[in-house]
């Protein structure tokens, strides 16, 4: 037991609390929070254990003390509802010493740069041909069509980014609603994988998320203001 551990324990509801350090939970067995028979669980632990079998936690006992049997998981009264021995899910999240173990988590769908990348070439490819088009004299049905597969590909991609955020791709109808069309395309840029889950923004999500939400403010701001300017031209 060392003091960089983060540790994970139920309390005496029987419900999963933590991460604390292992200081922390030394407090916690001297003030009788914390008890032979408290599970507990670290990172490196195939599943929980007693906390008087975790070495250097508590002092060695008396002879005269049987040594607690091991509870086992499935007989926890908890368990029926909710598993407090089950290692938490979200250690890599919560542990300060473990985020760079953040990119274990697999969420599927598209990461935020390939996403930003992909969504440059279709666009710029799309308007490319539509320009061609339009040059050549052609235009009216290729160009529509062009624009139909061209909408597709980027719904398919935005449902994927979603995916990868942690939420259901049906949230890509709102990309068709003014203003929360805006809000969605700085979340799909900004936020990091697993984001629904983690409710945390890394550096590069939280400079994204403001670059473009002052951008956002000002663009309907002077949209705001050519509006207000053409209904009083008109009147």
């Amino acid at each position: 037991m060392n003091n960089t551990q983060q540790w994970y324990y139920t309390d005496s509801n029987g419900s999963q609390a933590g991460p604390i350090s292992s200081d922390e939970l030394r407090q916690l067995v001297s003030t009788g929070a914390v008890t032979n028979h408290t599970m507990v669980w670290t990172e490196g632990m195939d599943d929980w254990s007693l906390a008087s079998q975790v070495d250097g936690l508590f002092p060695a006992p008396s002879p005269t003390v049987p040594k607690p049997t091991a509870v086992s998981p499935a007989a926890s009264p908890a368990s029926q509802a909710t598993n407090p021995y089950e290692p938490p899910q979200s250690f890599q999240e919560s542990s300060p010493l473990s985020t760079s173990h953040q990119s274990d988590l697999e969420y599927g769908g598209i990461t935020r740069l390939p996403y930003f990348l992909r969504m440059l070439a279709y666009v710029f490819l799309g308007v490319m041909a539509i320009f061609l088009i339009t040059f050549s004299g052609r235009g009216g049905a290729l160009i529509l069509i062009i624009a139909i597969v061209l909408l597709v590909v980027i719904i398919r991609l935005h449902c994927a980014r979603l995916t990868n955020i942690g939420v259901s791709p049906w949230w890509v109808l709102l990309i068709f609603v003014p203003i929360i069309s805006n809000i969605m395309n700085i979340i799909l840029l900004a936020c990091p994988t697993g984001f629904a889950q983690t409710k945390k923004l890394d550096t590069p999500g939280i400079i994204i998320a403001v670059v473009l939400g002052i951008f956002t403010l000002f663009s309907f701001y002077a949209n705001l203001q050519r509006f207000t300017h053409f209904n009083f031209t008109i009147n």
